[in-house]
């Protein structure tokens, strides 16, 4: 059997019972300002959109608002886009210099619950209290170490090692990633599926520093090879 069908029979064993949580790549953050007034607060979202024995989590809001650079330019002024667990918001403005957005100004437009043709995006909120603080997280794509699924006897099976087989992306995380334990398999949403190969510590044991949350990407069987996601 070919591995990405394994893969696609092992997502279909974690999809229903994997808690999903929320990660942006850490250079290419995006602040959203909202104009609303906003109080900073704690709110309780599911862990799964469809399994509610997984249980709940706890995301903060505030007027200041992070997202992917990738997001941030498909977003126009008069655009409402849906904030994933939070609601519609209405761009008012998107600041850019030259290709790249710097900053965006929204306005909440939560009455608003047409969310059929909305672009959808994740975020994380900067928040000034000590339980709002971002985690930082590491993932490790692992892609094959031989580059070729067969290789004939008059080949060089040298000729096929792929030299550029790990690739590492920094990123932030929501406080909740605090709660993942080593070995837990949970979805980052808009991403993937993981494995928890290390936990977040605020103080190494072995290095007196903070040590970030570790996660091993999980193929799910699809076409696009783990590399090249990773080089997005």
């Amino acid at each position: 059997m070919e591995w990405d069908k394994i893969w696609s029979f092992n997502k279909k064993v974690i999809d229903p019972i994997a808690p999903r949580y929320t990660a942006l790549d850490s250079t290419s953050l995006v602040p959203v300002f909202i104009s609303t007034p906003v109080s900073v607060e704690e709110a309780q979202v599911p862990l799964h959109p469809k399994n509610p024995e997984v249980g709940t989590k706890t995301i903060w809001r505030s007027a200041k608002l992070l997202v992917e650079q990738v997001d941030a330019r498909e977003m126009k002024s008069g655009d409402t886009v849906t904030f994933v667990n939070w609601g519609n918001i209405k761009i008012m403005s998107v600041e850019k210099k030259q290709d790249t957005v710097t900053q965006i100004h929204a306005v909440l437009d939560l009455a608003n619950q047409d969310f059929k043709k909305t672009m959808k995006v994740t975020w994380i909120a900067e928040a000034d209290a000590p339980s709002a603080a971002l985690i930082p997280v590491m993932t490790v794509d692992y892609d094959h170490i031989i580059s070729k699924a067969i290789i004939a006897k008059e080949e060089d099976w040298k000729n096929y090692i792929n030299y550029d087989s790990v690739h590492y992306t920094k990123m932030v995380g929501e406080p909740a990633l605090l709660n993942v334990k080593k070995g837990d398999i949970i979805q980052l949403q808009r991403k993937g599926f993981y494995v928890c190969d290390h936990e977040h510590q605020k103080r190494s044991e072995f290095s007196g520093v903070e040590t970030p949350l570790l996660l091993i990407y999980i193929p799910d069987g699809h076409v696009k090879e783990t590399a090249n996601k990773a080089k997005q």
